[in-house]
């Protein structure tokens, strides 16, 4: 199995869309308006709340995604034993299968 584990870089990308996801999350609270005439606010709060679910939610199945990759991975190695190599052949195995006589 190639895969091992995670990356450095998808675990940045993971935590910088959370960051971008409380960011647009604290837009969405804070352009939220108190006066009903200021009805252009109402549709940023949305749009905002809307953008930050769907970061969480992209977010939560990229984390899934590798942790099932990580029990995978575990199983497939659980399951086998490590490489060895194996002996060289010497002139008593040559000759025996007929490399030599």
């Amino acid at each position: 199995m190639v895969y091992t584990r995670p990356t450095v870089g998808t675990i940045i990308r993971i935590n910088w869309r959370f960051l971008w996801a409380y960011l647009w999350g604290w837009l969405a609270y804070a352009s939220w308006p108190t006066d009903p005439g200021l009805w252009g606010f109402y549709i940023l709060s949305v749009v905002g709340g809307l953008i930050c679910w769907g970061l969480v939610s992209s977010n939560l199945k990229r984390i899934a995604l590798n942790h099932r990759r990580d029990r995978e991975n575990t199983k497939f190695n659980n399951r086998g034993t490590a490489p060895r190599s194996d002996r060289m052949a010497g002139r008593h195995d040559l000759k025996a299968g007929g490399l030599l006589r």
